[in-house]
């Protein structure tokens, strides 16, 4: 009996990881810095925690390994690159303002 009820719950959690991972949104690790990613009126957006930079991220396209390129915008300008895996897990951003490339983690 115990040993059912532990399985059903190992089960929800391992999907319920799975499920947190499938979605944009969710706090990253970009480099060393946090970054919240949110929806507001059907938009996305980028929130740096040490900068307060607050960027739209625009979807652009699959690779053809199926990582999605997503294009941050700060007033209009291009300001990075986010190439994220599918399920949103782990990436790389390419920051245009400094030409340098973060690995990108998924946090929450």
């Amino acid at each position: 009996m115990y040993m059912k009820i532990f399985v059903i719950l190992a089960v929800l959690m391992i999907s319920s990881v799975f499920a947190y991972s499938q979605s944009l949104e969710g706090t990253y690790l970009v480099g060393d810095q946090k970054a919240q990613i949110i929806m507001d009126d059907y938009e996305y957006f980028v929130l740096h925690e040490g900068s307060g930079d607050k960027g739209k991220l625009i979807y652009e396209e699959n690779t053809p390994e199926n990582d999605q390129i997503w294009i941050e915008k700060q007033h209009g300008k291009r300001v990075g690159t986010f190439v994220l895996k599918s399920d949103y897990s782990e990436g790389m951003f390419t920051g245009y303002l400094d030409n340098r490339q973060y690995f990108v983690k998924k946090i929450e």
